[in-house]
This record gives structure tokens, sequence and C-alpha cells, in this order.
């Protein structure tokens, strides 16, 4: 039962992936023979009628989250850090691969780019897809993953929830920022989502290959961290040198803050053994 659940899934992320790329082929399709561009004229014509100051300002911090050498500077950041092989080399090839992917689409397609007079920054090269959106899809939701698992794996859930929400928020901005300051049609912009989850998912199945669950673990958590809250399910299979069944004293305290089932248990071995089974830690 457990290898048909562990299959199931594993088929199920497949057919994700190769969903998204028959929706980006579909995208694909509706551009090249014309019949999505009434509705990408009313898109841009509605992001001409919102223009503002303040959101101009806003959007051009934000569109510039996923230029070349912003993630480029975040690469070479993560690669200096002492956890590069866990995270530092994955997503810098990451970043390389998608964007030698991004660049061979965006010359096959060659789709031009909205009216430049309307256009509020410089832009370059072909239209479809977006790589701005694509980039930003597959980095910062690959960073996501990578840095979810490193705090749930380390308890910390409130950094974990807050980095789950803000990475999906700034790539849906700077997708949102791509149409607003005329620099992209709206489908340019989600055939780079849909590209881009196809993406990912490949991506996270090679990194899940090469880094096993047991080898992405880069910390030691204090043992006693999962054992007092009675919640065995969320405790990593780690091994931890507090873990080995050492002979404590019979104090109260200092029982109580190990609190690891297999201690315990030798210490009530061991007390029994001594003729006192009610003496010391009791629940």
């Amino acid at each position: 039962m457990e290898y048909y659940k562990k299959e199931t899934k594993s088929n199920l992320k497949w057919f994700v992936a190769a969903a998204l790329g028959v929706l980006f082929a579909l995208d694909l399709w509706f551009v090249i023979s014309g019949m999505s561009q009434q509705f990408d004229d009313n898109i841009m014509q509605f992001a001409y009628d919102v223009r503002g100051d303040f959101l101009t300002v806003v959007f051009r911090y934000i569109t510039h989250a996923s230029d070349t050498l912003i993630i480029a500077i975040i690469c070479v950041v993560l690669v200096v850090l002492p956890t590069r092989v866990k995270f530092g080399i994955p997503i810098s090839c990451t970043a390389a691969a998608v964007g030698i992917i991004r660049y061979i689409i965006m010359t096959f397609v060659g789709r031009a780019r909205p009216d430049q007079a309307m256009s509020l920054i410089a832009t370059d090269g072909s239209s479809f897809p977006s790589g701005h959106a694509t980039m930003s899809f597959v980095f910062y939701l690959f960073l996501m993953v990578l840095l979810w698992r490193f705090f749930i794996l380390s308890e910390s859930r409130s950094a974990a929830n807050l980095v789950s929400v803000a990475m999906p928020l700034l790539v849906l901005f700077i997708g949102v920022s791509r149409i607003y300051l005329g620099a992209h049609y709206a489908t340019d912009i989600i055939a780079g989502w849909f590209l881009g989850g196809a993406l990912l998912i490949v991506i996270l199945a090679l990194y899940d290959h090469f880094y096993p669950l047991k080898n992405r673990i880069t910390f030691d958590a204090p043992s006693w961290e999962y054992s007092r809250r009675r919640r065995p399910w969320r405790r990593p299979q780690i091994s931890h040198p507090q873990e080995e069944l050492l002979d404590f004293p019979k104090n109260r305290s200092v029982w109580r803050r190990p609190g690891i089932s297999a201690k315990r248990k030798a210490a009530e071995e061991e007390r029994k053994r001594r003729g006192n089974p009610d003496d010391g830690y009791m629940d």
C-alpha cells in the first residue's frame, strides 16, 4: 500500500507537468494563430487606464526583482554561503538552465513586443514567453520550496508560512508589473507561468533524486524540541548524540528536559533493577 501511494504521487507529479506543457502549447497556438490578440489588447488597455505615479514607482521596483543582474547577485550570495552544496549550486544551475531555455523559445517564436510608445521601461528581444515571468516562477518558487523544507525541519513554522506566502505573491506581482509597464502581453505572462510550472516540477524531481531527504537535513536540533510536544511524526529521522542510551541521574528536572522515550525506557529498567520503580520521572 505504501509503495502504491508513493507511485501514485509520482505519477500525479508528472501528469501535472505534462498538463502544464500542454497548456503552454495551447497558449502558443493561440498567439501564433492571432486568436489571442483581442484579449491581449483589452488587458493592455486596462493596464494603461489604471496607470498612476505611485503604481508606476512600485511596479518598476518589483519588476527588477527578476532581472538577470538581481538573479545573478542572489546566486552568487547563495554560492558563497556554507549551504552552497544544497542551496547555492542547485539554484544557480536552475537559473542558468531556465535562462537558456527561455532564450531559445523566445528566439524561435519571435513575437513582437507591445507598442513601445506606451512602454514605461526599455525592452528588447521577443515577447513570448515572458522571460521575467518564467524565471521568477522557477527561481523564487524553487527557493521557496527549499526554504520551506528547511524551516519546517528546524521547527520554524512561522518562517515557513511567511516564505510560502511572500514568494508566490512576488511571482504574481512580477508578472502583473510586466503587463502594467507595457513590456509584455497577458498571454506572454501566462505562458511564462505555464512553462515555469512544468520546469519547476522537473527541477524538483531532479533535486529530490540527487539530494534525498536524509542528506538535506543540515542542522542538529535538540531532540527534546520534538518529544516535548508529543508529536513524533514531526521529528526527522536523524542520528543525534543525545539519542544514545545513557545512564542519566534520577533527577526529575534532568529527565523532563531531554524527554527521549528511549532514555526514559532505559531509566525505568535501571530503576527496576535497583528496586526503586516509583522513583524519578513520572508522566
